[in-house]
């Protein structure tokens, strides 16, 4: 199948980016063979974020690049992922900015940057991929307090990504999270925190999420806002979802 690249940025493209870059990796090796080989890769929890790969990851790769892509689960692994083998799409995703290798400094591309339009879909991949919807009980005796959460090791995008915020009218607090590993080792982490439902409600309207595990949090958090207690919720929506993924081992 011949491989199709984006002639402009699209809202589509840029949550694609956002995505790729929460929990993808674009990155090159040369294998036992001496063959250089180029990968894009997007990795996910083979329970919780399996309706996220099949309703638009994986439909994203055929839309953006007429790529079919298989979702594959490791054995030894709560782990599932798609992944590719392409030089062209390589060489595009490089040219367009994005991090090649590890990302300890990932930043947001430029082409994202230039039109402010972009940001939005662009962090919705971000956080639908690597950020955190938690519930917290704080005063009371439940758990009821929503806080929207993006741990990141490079503290550059998380300074990009506090601007972005702010310049939309978040309420927000950002630090560095020190966590000891429990062998001495130190891990370095920086985070943005948006406390509160009225930051919740503000994110549905202007940013939004795609990912089911994060919808059926917020469904969560809005029926204890309207009946005062904590109700039992089942796992349905993701269930139905995963049952409609093949996964090859």
């Amino acid at each position: 199948m011949k491989l199709k690249l984006p002639k402009k940025m699209t809202p589509e493209f840029a949550e694609f980016l956002g995505i790729l870059i929460g929990d993808g990796s674009v990155y090159d090796f040369t294998d036992p063979k001496n063959k250089r080989r180029r990968l894009i890769e997007i990795v996910g929890h083979s329970i919780n974020d399996r309706a996220h790969f099949e309703s638009k990851i994986i439909p994203l790769f055929k839309v953006l690049f007429n790529m079919n892509v298989t979702l594959f689960q490791r054995n030894d692994q709560n782990v599932i992922f798609v992944r590719c083998q392409s030089k062209g799409l390589f060489n595009f995703l490089k040219d367009v900015g994005m991090n090649i290798g590890p990302k300890n400094d990932i930043k947001i591309p430029e082409i994202i940057l230039k039109n402010k339009k972009f940001i939005v879909p662009f962090v919705r991949g971000l956080y639908d991929t690597d950020g955190s919807l938690a519930l917290k009980k704080r005063h009371k005796k439940y758990k009821y307090y929503p806080t929207i959460t993006m741990k990141l090791k490079s503290e550059t995008i998380i300074q990009q990504v506090a601007f972005e915020l702010n310049c939309l009218g978040f309420s927000f607090c950002r630090y560095v999270d020190i966590v000891d590993d429990g062998t001495g080792k130190k891990h370095v982490g920086y985070k943005i925190d948006l406390n509160g439902k009225r930051n919740l409600e503000k994110w549905m309207k202007l940013i939004g999420f795609n990912n089911p595990k994060h919808l059926l949090k917020v469904a969560r958090c809005r029926d204890i806002y309207a009946k005062g207690k904590v109700q039992l919720y089942s796992e349905s929506i993701i269930k139905k979802q995963v049952g409609r993924v093949r996964v090859s081992r």
